[in-house]
């Protein structure tokens, strides 16, 4: 197992893992193996449904891993997962809880920002008339002063 290479320490670790799943019971699933078998943990033994395809050749140089992968395959096929769907609906409820804050925030932030800009429209036009109202003064005394 320790001399095998990269590849091949993968697949027996997740030939164990598969055959830890499928005997059930309280076996202790050995995911830490391989870092294939770690990452797939949900996937394998989580609340999920894998789909798992093999890839068979019909050469003779690859006979041994073509059955090999087969023999997987078939193993992956008796692989049983009760599902929770409490879990599910609790996140699901959990998402729709936070959409539903999300949503009331984005329509209290654009209430906010219909209201700063009819502030900023208002305050806009009261300087245009105080300009206007200055400009006029000044034109009023250069008609004095001559």
């Amino acid at each position: 197992y320790l001399a095998a290479g990269p590849h091949q320490r993968s697949s027996a670790a997740l030939n164990r893992v598969v055959g830890a799943l499928t005997r059930g019971g309280t076996a202790e699933v050995p995911y830490q193996l391989s870092k294939m078998t770690s990452l797939l943990r949900d996937a394998l033994g989580g609340n999920c449904s894998t789909t798992v395809l093999i890839t068979a050749s019909p050469c003779k140089t690859t006979f041994t891993d073509t059955l090999d992968a087969i023999k997987l395959g078939l193993k992956v096929r008796n692989v049983r997962n009760t599902l929770n769907p409490n879990a599910a609906e609790t996140e699901d409820s959990h998402n729709t809880d936070a959409d539903d804050k999300l949503r009331s925030m984005i329509l209290d932030s654009q209430s906010k920002m219909t209201l700063l800009k009819q502030q900023h429209e208002k305050i806009l036009r009261e300087k245009q008339a105080t300009e206007d109202a200055l400009a006029e003064e000044r034109q009023q005394m250069k008609i004095v002063d001559l």
